[in-house]
């Protein structure tokens, strides 16, 4: 697999796009992490990312790799590999 383009997808459980609850698939070179992949996904995207996850402090959106969620100061030192499954979606709030 080394040298090879690996597929991940990007489920969205959230309001993204205008839209809730689509699927994106997009190419990855294996060993790439999430913000890699996150910016180079199209501008209006990776820019909605940022906004809502990526620079707020405490952002009411969630990423998991794999069914286990991610925080958000590792987003950049997990490396992806073929057919990783990426969820985004809101927190709960309240109890």
């Amino acid at each position: 697999m080394e040298g090879r383009e690996a597929r991940i997808t990007i489920r969205f459980f959230a309001p993204f796009r205008e839209k809730d609850y689509w699927t994106l698939e997009t190419l990855i070179s294996p060993g790439e992490n999430l913000i890699s992949v996150f910016s180079q996904l199209e501008d209006n995207l990776y820019q909605e990312l940022k906004e809502k996850i990526l620079d707020p402090p405490h952002p009411r959106y969630a990423v998991a790799l794999n069914g286990r969620i991610i925080p958000k100061d590792r987003l950049a030192h997990i490396q992806l590999k073929d057919m990783d499954q990426v969820t985004i979606m809101a927190l709960l709030v309240g109890g």
